[in-house]
């Protein structure tokens, strides 16, 4: 059963909703309360419905700032969006916010509503941790951006939150991938010859990613043999709230048992676990190889926090069998000196390529080392993986 919260003031369309979504077998709480982060907060909805006549200016910054701090699917239905809040409104995150107009005669077109609506919430309740990611660093950033045209101190702690996950904008993704032209690059061999790692250990495979990943990490995990029985570890770039969800999509599309673990878990053979976010996630060895989740401090290293190098450098210390490290589409260069462990440490080392990563920035960060064995595109990385850490590669 779906709990879905109707924020509205006008009891015919919120009789309307109630009745169609309560047939439908969903939860309903109606709410009159205009505070919709408020009223967001207290019921813990699956999707949020807010009725109005109008969206303006503070009816967005009400959507902006549910969004950024308990991000949820929302639809917005409404007669009309204020013209000077139009271009804005429309910016709002596409798949995790939708919005559905209101007829100005309910009763001639009840039926094509509620078929309309009944749509928008079943396409909403399937929104996926990605979009809302997406959602509450769009709406980080106008939070921000509205913030400072009323003069607000940019060193608030609430600024400084919504800075530190604010989403590139498109001039940002290609100003940073350009900074890393694969031109520039000398391109490592394709198929290397595997490094001598002690095969007395199952294999470790750890993917470090930051923007558009979450797709490409899905993906990868739904085609990672479970033959290998692998020990998986997943670095995406994510604030907190979204890392268990994330771990529970991947768990349901992959063969592989996927958690979002606790401090000193064991990970073994067969499962992956995903970093928490606002944690690093280091890795300690047990005397017989069992690997365990070790949480390190809270400080940030290279911006990131769960930090790719952190987790990628701890499995390089501690791991003997076959170790594969894989970094995926993402700003910055937080992998790179993952990537120069784990191949000192006789690892075998993959980046993404730039035609198929949406930033270019950490591959090309990782490349830039000279310790990346192979550049693979996104279509290419689970069979690649399997490759390298089953030690069949062309000599």
């Amino acid at each position: 059963m779906r709990r879905v919260l109707v924020v509205a003031d006008t009891p015919r369309v919120t009789a309307v909703i109630g009745n169609a979504l309560a047939r439908r077998g969903d939860e309903v709480v109606i709410e009159t309360d205009r505070d919709l982060l408020e009223a967001v907060t207290r019921t813990d909805p699956d999707v949020v419905a807010l009725v109005d006549d109008v969206i303006d200016r503070n009816g967005l910054e009400a959507i902006d700032r549910m969004l950024s701090a308990a991000p949820t699917p929302t639809l917005v239905v409404a007669s009309s969006v204020d013209p000077a809040v139009d271009a804005e409104f429309d910016g709002l995150a596409h798949g995790a916010v939708d919005f559905l107009r209101k007829p100005d005669a309910l009763e001639t077109s009840l039926s094509t509503f509620v078929d309309e609506f009944e749509s928008c919430i079943d396409e909403l309740a399937d929104v996926d941790v990605s979009s809302l990611a997406v959602a509450q660093t769009t709406a980080s950033a106008r939070s921000i951006r509205a913030a400072q045209s009323r003069g607000a101190t940019a060193g608030s702690d609430a600024v400084a939150t919504a800075s530190a996950v604010a989403v590139p904008t498109t001039s940002d993704r290609a100003r940073h991938s350009g900074e890393c032209d694969l031109e520039s690059i000398d391109d490592p061999t394709t198929t290397p010859a595997v490094r001598t790692r002690t095969p007395t250990e199952p294999p470790t495979v750890v993917v470090g990613a930051s923007t558009g990943g979450p797709k490409l990490v899905e993906r990868l995990l739904e085609r990672l043999p479970i033959a290998l029985e692998a020990r998986v570890f997943v670095v995406q770039h994510m604030p907190a709230p979204f890392t268990p969800r994330f771990a529970a999509r991947l768990d349901a599309i992959s063969e592989y048992a996927v958690r979002e673990p606790t401090d000193g878990d064991v990970v073994r053979p067969g499962t992956a676990v995903v970093a928490p976010g606002g944690t690093h996630l280091g890795v300690t060895s047990d005397a017989d190889g069992t690997l365990r989740v070790r949480f390190e401090g809270s400080t940030h290293r290279g911006g990131a926090r769960p930090s790719i190098d952190v987790t990628m450098a701890s499995l390089a210390d501690c791991v003997d069998g076959p170790l594969c490290g894989v970094v995926l589409t993402g700003m910055g260069r937080d992998g790179a000196t993952g990537i120069e462990a784990i191949d000192a440490a006789g690892g075998h080392t993959i980046a993404q390529d730039e035609a198929t990563s949406s930033v270019f920035g950490i591959p090309a960060a990782a490349i830039r080392t000279g310790c990346v064995d192979e550049v693979v595109p996104a279509a290419a990385l689970a069979e690649r993986i399997t490759t390298a850490v089953t030690g069949e590669h062309d000599e």
